[in-house]
This record gives structure tokens, C-alpha cells and sequence, in this order.
């Protein structure tokens, strides 16, 4: 088991080494892409593809997984929660904006829009591991929708609205499979 302290202790270590943010970025975000990719049997060409992206480095991991789904031919569509200020998810947006091939952005301005979803895959890029208490809108709305919509689901660290260190869940239906270390409040997810 891993605590948010000692995942964040890590991160700063590897940048303390010489591992730029953006190189850990691209590694998680292309960590997910190969799970997905693994559990679909080298096959995603054409599936449908639902990543929904907050405004931290979660995001940014989410986008790449976005970028690299797409390069594998399946049709990636981005749900983007708000404007992303993390400086590498920013590159990695403009990464995306710059592909030859297209993944379809949807900027959410109003919650009304975001409706539950039938999709081949379904990807959690929204609030990370520094994640506690009750998440305030877009994000409350967006991981309610998160959780009603249909499709294999998969979450960039720890699911949305749970907090890592003690699985606390600020509602009782959640996404119950996550990418990273198993963190305290894991003791549930695959």
C-alpha cells in the first residue's frame, strides 16, 4: 500500500533526479493506454472512447492517454471539465490540437450538458490522488455521469470523489478500477 504523502514523495524524488514532469506524465498516461489496449486484446480500432479531463496533472495523464488510444485507430473523444493551468497538460493539449489524426474535444460550459454515456471505453482523468471532501461542480455532476454511463471503465490513479488514503467516497457508486499503486483507500478496486 502506498499514501498520497508517499506517492507525491516519489514524483518529487524522480524530478529531483532528473525525470522532467513531462516524461512522467507521458509514462502514465501511456501506462493506461497499454492496460486499456492489454484488456482489449490489442484491439481498440474503432472503439468508442470517452476521456473525461480535469484541470491538474490527471488531466494531463488523460490526455495522453487520449493521444495514444487515438494513434491505436480508436475514436477518441475528450470531455474536457474546465481550462486546464497544469503546464504539462497544456503541451499535451496542444499536443493533441496539432495531431494529424482527430480526436473530438467537448468543452463542458454548463453541467446540463454532460449526460450519461454508452461508449466501448470510458476513461477517469478528473481529480487526482490530492483529491479530499466533496468535489464542487463541474466535477460532482461529471463523475455522477462518469458512474450512470456504460462501457469498460478505467480510472488514472484513483477513482474520481474517493479519497486515496481512506476510500472515502462521496457517493456510494463509484468506478472500481485504477491505475497506479495500491494506495490505502484501495482495499475495493482491482
Amino acid at each position: 500500500m502506498i499514501t498520497v504523502k508517499e506517492m507525491r514523495a516519489l514524483e518529487i524524488n524522480s524530478t529531483s533526479l532528473g525525470v522532467p514532469t513531462l516524461l512522467l506524465m507521458e509514462n502514465a498516461g501511456r501506462s493506461v493506454k497499454d492496460e486499456i489496449v492489454t484488456r482489449f486484446e490489442n484491439n481498440v480500432k474503432e472503439k468508442q472512447v470517452y476521456i473525461f479531463v480535469g484541470h491538474g496533472g490527471k488531466g494531463g495523464d488523460a490526455l495522453v492517454t487520449a493521444r495514444h488510444l487515438a494513434g491505436e485507430g480508436a475514436n477518441v473523444n475528450v470531455i474536457l471539465l474546465g481550462e486546464n493551468k497544469h503546464e504539462d497538460a497544456v503541451l499535451n493539449l496542444n499536443a493533441i490540437e496539432e495531431m494529424d489524426f482527430s480526436i473530438k474535444m467537448i468543452t463542458v460550459k454548463d453541467v446540463e450538458e454532460l449526460k450519461p454515456l454508452t461508449a466501448d471505453i470510458l476513461v477517469d482523468g478528473m481529480l487526482g490522488t490530492g483529491f479530499s471532501g466533496r468535489p464542487r461542480e463541474p466535477f460532482r455532476t461529471a463523475i455522477k455521469v462518469f458512474n450512470q454511463s456504460k462501457g469498460y471503465k478505467v480510472s488514472i490513479d484513483v477513482p474520481s470523489g474517493i479519497n486515496a488514503d481512506t476510500g472515502e467516497a462521496f457517493q456510494d457508486e463509484y468506478n472500481k478500477v485504477a491505475m497506479t499503486a495500491k494506495a490505502e483507500g484501495h482495499e475495493d478496486i482491482e
